[in-house]
């Protein structure tokens, strides 16, 4: 699986006209302990995370973390950017195939691109970690 954010590296092409961007290949996504037995994939360049459908229930549902009481107020700060803002470009869904559309998390403009063919997400892990904030609501 590669990701669908970065562009390919241009490496040196061969000699002959058929070796013409035969090197050129976008960075793998590798899988990456997220929490709890959750593994997930990671781009190895820009370190954002591909979320499948089942693994983003298993996270919602895993209760690991406790969070301050002030955490909820620092995400809608982190997140709250210009509604006119251009959404980053990616290609299509590294799982399926199909066109990711860029989206944000209910009303905490926590920005992700969510594949509809299969459902996963291409996320940052900073907003997937704050996204789980909401989720999990604050500490008692």
């Amino acid at each position: 699986m590669d990701c669908p954010r970065c562009r390919p590296a241009v490496a040196p092409d061969g000699p002959y006209r058929k070796d013409r961007g035969a090197n050129r290949r976008r960075p793998p996504m590798t899988p990456y302990p997220y929490e709890g037995d959750i593994t997930v994939q990671r781009c190895e360049r820009c370190a954002r995370l591909w979320v499948t459908d089942a693994q983003l229930r298993a996270i919602q549902d895993t209760r690991i973390n406790t969070h301050d009481a002030a955490l909820p107020e620092t995400v809608a700060f982190r997140w709250g950017r210009d509604a006119n803002a251009e959404p980053e470009t990616v290609d299509a869904c590294p799982s399926c195939g199909d066109e990711l559309f860029a989206t944000t998390y209910k009303r905490s403009n926590v920005p992700f691109h969510r594949c509809l063919g299969c459902r996963g997400i291409f996320i940052d892990e900073q907003a997937l970690r704050d996204i789980e904030v909401l989720w999990e609501g604050v500490s008692p």
